[in-house]
């Protein structure tokens, strides 16, 4: 396996910025993270730290669709070229680099033990973020990298964490080894994930059996067809759980609950982006400890660009409204 960080350099910030006159864009007032990563972050004064991950080797290594290298790429061409007015605080924000990783292997066997490479490289970097007290966000790749964010805030921080997925998967899979299935599973067994809640499971796909192992190691969910039904409401449960978790929780945010939305297990029947900002607006008020956006591909797309790209856009300038 390939693998390597980069920092965005300005050579790569003009291939995706677009000046016009009268007009300032977010790519030309945020902070790119240059030099090192640790005096990157010494002197960031603002709250988020971006981490942008280009690999889908967690998805084939559960058995999914690729398609998730460029959700990063996808979502900097939209997000730099957003308007830097007076709605947007930029000065709250570090792009710290992306780390990209690259496997032409098919086996499941040696996709899995890239992963848990991968997890390694990943904790060494998020763990970083944490040290200096910022808030990871990381965008692009599959839902194989929840895992070294949680291990990263455990030997960090030293406690474990409480963690809210909007997702149609729990993924909590078996420990089979590694992959965008079982990141929860593993943070669970391994002492780094404290409570587990996952709202809008879709009941059609999700197994019997991993169903039973989560009621067994208390995992909290609702089901998609609740919200259907008018059981509940979903940015109420949002709010809800942001109240009760005082001490700071992870949010995950996977693109396969948004309807339509290319992801690695797209669906025809999910939540509207409205629906979804709701929930993540929600969220973001009180004390979430890192976020995760991820699963979307637009590469199984022919619109993927635009659709992914400015989804996860408009999902990180709702962190830095002001």
């Amino acid at each position: 396996m390939k693998k390597d960080f980069a920092f965005i350099d300005a050579q790569r910030q003009s291939a995706h910025l677009i000046r016009r006159n009268g007009e300032v864009k977010v790519g030309e007032k945020i902070t790119f993270a240059s030099g090192s990563i640790e005096e990157s972050l010494q002197s960031f004064k603002g709250q988020y730290v971006l981490l942008g991950i280009e690999e889908d080797i967690g998805p084939r290594a559960n058995g999914g669709f690729g398609g998730a290298m460029s959700a990063f790429k996808a979502f900097l061409s939209r997000f730099l070229n957003m308007q830097a007015n007076q709605f947007m605080n930029t000065d709250n924000l570090m792009i710290l680099g992306r780390a990209k990783f690259e496997c032409v292997e098919t086996e499941f066997e040696s996709l899995r033990q890239a992963v848990g490479e991968m997890d390694e490289f990943l904790t060494e970097i998020i763990a970083k973020i944490y040290t200096y007290n910022k808030v990871p966000v990381v965008v692009g790749g599959g839902h194989n990298n929840a895992y070294p964010l949680m291990k990263a805030y455990f030997q960090t921080v030293g406690r474990t964490l409480d963690v809210v997925n909007l997702d149609p998967h729990a993924d909590f899979r078996s420990m089979e080894g590694r992959h965008s299935g079982n990141s929860f599973s593993y943070a669970k067994h391994e002492g780094y994930l404290n409570s587990y809640t996952v709202h809008g499971l879709h009941k059609q796909y999700n197994s019997q059996e991993m169903l039973l192992r989560m009621e067994k190691e208390g995992v909290i969910f609702s089901c998609f067809e609740h919200y259907l039904d008018g059981e509940r409401v979903l940015w109420s449960d949002a709010g809800e759980y942001a109240a009760i978790h005082k001490e700071g929780y992870g949010v995950e945010l996977d693109l396969d609950s948004i309807e339509n939305m290319p992801s690695s297990a797209m669906t025809p029947v999910g939540w509207s982006l409205f629906d979804t900002r709701r929930w993540l607006r929600q969220l973001a008020k009180e004390n979430p400890v890192y976020f995760n956006f991820t699963e979307g591909a637009p590469d199984l797309d022919s619109n993927g660009n635009y659709k992914v790209g400015k989804a996860l856009a408009y999902f990180v300038s709702d962190l830095i409204e002001k």
